[in-house]
């Protein structure tokens, strides 16, 4: 592992851009369990949680931009312009309906990173999320993905919201099983929404690196969200996935 830190800015430079996008599984089966509801709660639990984060000590060289892809039947931007995480305001709530196309979730992704980071911007981070399996062609998505000339350096990670999800196509994505984490309630659900949007940025900006020395180093997933089972004796039927 090497460590090659950002320092503090320096007067009279620019910060540098973090791009942090979300692709968000907003499919039928989303409507189930509660699970729309627990996504929306999670997003706006983050947000605040972010602009802390870059309101740190240690973050001042950085100015983070957030970005939001929901696929459904297609893929949608839910917020296409870049925005600054301190003048991101309410969160318009998302609504599941249709299949999983997530293919072009990744399609869409794609064309972002191709066409909007500034030269100096630090790695991009992508938080994936889905439910289940997807609908269209997946791989194709993948493999424009991974022909980006910036693809080993995209902090990646996916949550699967129950255990319908496909797992392989999740690691297909991030490129590493350790990086698909499974909720399997509500609260496991948003507290790894939490950790994951702050760890990726947090590896991003750091320049904490895995020892290929060139992909950003995540910390592994803190024991107590593992272990925040609920027992079906004190929790909702539909809390729990």
């Amino acid at each position: 592992m090497s460590h090659d830190p950002v320092g503090p800015p320096i007067e009279g430079i620019a910060r540098r851009q973090l791009h942090l996008f979300y692709l968000l599984d907003t499919s039928a089966s989303m409507g189930e369990g509660g699970k729309i509801a627990a996504l929306n709660d999670a997003m706006r639990a983050v947000l605040p949680q972010l602009k802390n984060e870059i309101e740190q000590p240690d973050r001042q060289h950085v100015e983070m931009f957030l970005r939001v892809i929901d696929f459904s039947t297609g893929a949608h931007w839910h917020l296409e312009t870049p925005t600054s995480i301190g003048d991101y305001q309410d969160w318009p709530p998302l609504e599941a309906s249709g299949t999983t196309d997530l293919g072009e979730a990744i399609k869409l992704l794609v064309v972002a990173l191709e066409n909007s980071l500034p030269r100096r911007a630090l790695p991009p981070c992508v938080l994936l999320m889905s439910d289940g399996q997807p609908t269209d062609d997946w791989l194709e998505g993948i493999e424009k993905l991974k022909a980006l000339p910036i693809y080993r350096k995209i902090v990646k990670i996916a949550i699967a919201c129950g255990s319908d999800s496909d797992k392989s196509v999740l690691t297909e994505f991030t490129g590493n099983m350790e990086l698909v984490l499974e909720a399997s309630n509500r609260d496991q659900f948003i507290n790894m929404i939490r950790w994951a949007s702050t760890s990726i940025t947090t590896a991003a900006s750091t320049g904490l690196q895995q020892v290929d020395g060139e992909t950003p180093l995540i910390p592994p997933l803190p024991t107590e969200i593992l272990a925040s089972e609920t027992s079906n004796d004190t929790q909702d039927e539909d809390m729990v996935w």
